[in-house]
């Protein structure tokens, strides 16, 4: 539903590499392409998918959250609802916050009802240490409250691979779950 590279076009003049799966390829042993056709824009297919899927709550439109505090986030945000809301026929609306301390305070405390944008570096480069924090099931960073049984088992596994290649192996394959 998103063309994430006429956002970066239009809003950060082409000095941002849309994103292509949930390491960014600047961590070693990410995945070139992890999402594949997924994050090909094709708004006909992006509104099949959508509504397959979408629940009654978000049907009529939802919102994205996001913080203030960083100049950037406003008109990328509203170039993206723009597009969601063209491409799936539903309202999405931008729904700013002053600061990302505020957005995750109240993730934190369950009183986000929409979509969000938060930021995520990791504390060393691994596949790992974005896939974990963001969307491990005990992690306090999984504001989306994310949780897959097989996801859990791949973390577990990678964690006790015998090699680096191997562990990253099972990191990918964690990815591909979410």
């Amino acid at each position: 539903a998103i063309d994430r590279q006429t956002v970066s076009n239009a809003v950060f003049a082409g000095t941002r590499e849309p994103a292509t799966g949930y390491v960014p390829s600047l961590v070693p042993g990410a995945a070139a392409d992890a999402c594949g056709q997924t994050c090909t824009h094709d708004p006909e297919a992006a509104k099949r998918l959508f509504d397959q899927a979408a629940n009654n709550r978000i049907r009529d439109g939802f919102s994205i959250a996001y913080s203030t505090d960083s100049p950037d986030n406003k008109p990328w945000v509203e170039a993206v609802a723009r597009q969601l809301s063209d491409s799936l026929g539903i309202q999405v609306t931008p729904k700013p916050y002053p600061t990302l301390a505020v957005v995750l305070e109240k993730l934190g405390n369950g009183s986000v009802d929409s979509a969000f944008r938060t930021a995520w570096t990791f504390y060393y480069p691994s596949i790992g240490n974005y896939l974990e924090p963001v969307f491990g099931a005990k992690s306090p960073e999984n504001f989306s409250g994310y949780q897959n049984p097989s996801f859990e088992e791949k973390l577990v596994s990678a964690k006790r691979s015998a090699s680096a290649d191997q562990a990253r192996d099972t990191y990918l394959q964690a990815e591909q779950i979410v």
